[in-house]
């Protein structure tokens, strides 16, 4: 699974939201704006693994590695 946080509060960032949702990738399972509950399981996903990337090119480049 693979978890993706980004900070909605930024207007680049929903955009790059909306696109993900645009995309309907059958990995991608749910897609929530944060609450506290969201927030938490945001903290535990960084705890395991995260992902940084520059933009969306080396993003995806990573995901697929």
């Amino acid at each position: 699974m693979i978890y993706l946080a980004i900070d909605i509060r930024d207007s680049k960032a929903k955009k790059f939201l909306d696109f993900i949702k645009s995309l309907s990738l059958p990995f991608i399972k749910e897609i929530e704006l944060p609450n506290d509950t969201t927030i938490k399981a945001i903290t535990d996903a960084r705890q395991r693994k995260t992902i940084k990337a520059k933009n969306t090119k080396e993003l995806f480049t990573k995901l697929d590695a």
